[in-house]
């Protein structure tokens, strides 16, 4: 699948994701189009449904997975109807019950520590964990990273939404992660920085790392700077847009700028 074909994509999901959002009234949405971007990518043209493992670390902005995996015709349900209601597999945060998921972390922090596990059990399998750049601001990851790289856990890669912006301000200011690429590689990672809303970049970069092809050297990051709010000019970088809704006027208003 070409580039062009990947960014028609990426924005039916942006739009699905604010369909989601506005007709059920929930909030979220500037997390889920952070991501957006580079899980469409990885999702349509990287990752093996049939055999790799999905842990999900960024539960919410779950509006993101559930538009991917419709559109790639693996799940029944319809999300922009039914999400956030009482089906299992459209909660408001993803979960492990969800048959794509094999785990899902509420309390932020236990992800990539699961993963190891898993890794660690299977060695021929890829083990992919999709965490913000706000969890790693908790202990636990960071037991894992080191954890990973002693026992050389080579099939474990981890996708990291560096947006920069939590529900109360910048990560940045908060606790800040940074330098988050030389931390990595300090521990034995394989690093790539990838701009996350550049589908090109995040081709390139998923190419050149082979996670598709074979299982690398080493565990591989990707950091991804992405934008949070990404593609709504009045959502990006704006923290209250952590847990607001839309107003059918900013919804209307936000379906416009998708479609320029």
């Amino acid at each position: 699948m070409n580039v062009k074909e990947l960014e028609k994509i990426a924005r039916e999901v942006k739009k699905d994701i604010l369909h989601m959002s506005f007709f059920n009234k929930a909030g979220h949405i500037s997390s889920a189009l952070s991501m957006s971007d580079y899980l469409t990518v990885l999702f349509n043209s990287f990752f093996d449904f049939s055999k790799d493992k999905l842990i999900i670390g960024k539960p919410y902005g779950s509006q993101a997975y559930y538009s991917i995996f419709k559109r790639l015709g693996l799940t029944e349900e319809d999300p922009s109807e039914e999400f956030g209601g009482s089906k299992k597999n459209l909660t408001y945060g993803i979960t492990h019950d969800h048959p794509l998921v094999d785990f899902a972390d509420d309390t932020l922090g236990n992800s990539l520590s699961v993963a190891c596990g898993i890794a660690l059990a299977s060695r021929n399998v890829k083990v992919f964990v999709n965490i913000s750049d706000a969890a790693l601001q908790a202990g636990t990851v960071w037991e894992a990273i080191m954890f990973a790289s002693t026992n050389k856990l080579n099939n474990l890669i981890l996708l990291i939404d560096n947006n920069n912006l939590q529900c109360l301000g910048n990560t940045s200011d908060i606790v800040s992660v940074e330098p988050i690429s030389k931390r990595l590689e300090s521990f034995g990672w394989d690093v790539y920085l990838t701009e996350g809303n550049n589908l090109s970049s995040v081709i390139y970069n998923l190419n050149s790392s082979k996670v598709k092809n074979e299982i690398p050297s080493k565990p591989t990051a990707f950091i991804f700077k992405t934008t949070k709010g990404s593609g709504i000019s009045f959502m990006e970088n704006k923290k209250e847009w952590h847990y607001r809704t839309l107003t059918s006027e900013e919804f209307n208003l936000a379906l416009m700028e998708l479609e320029q």
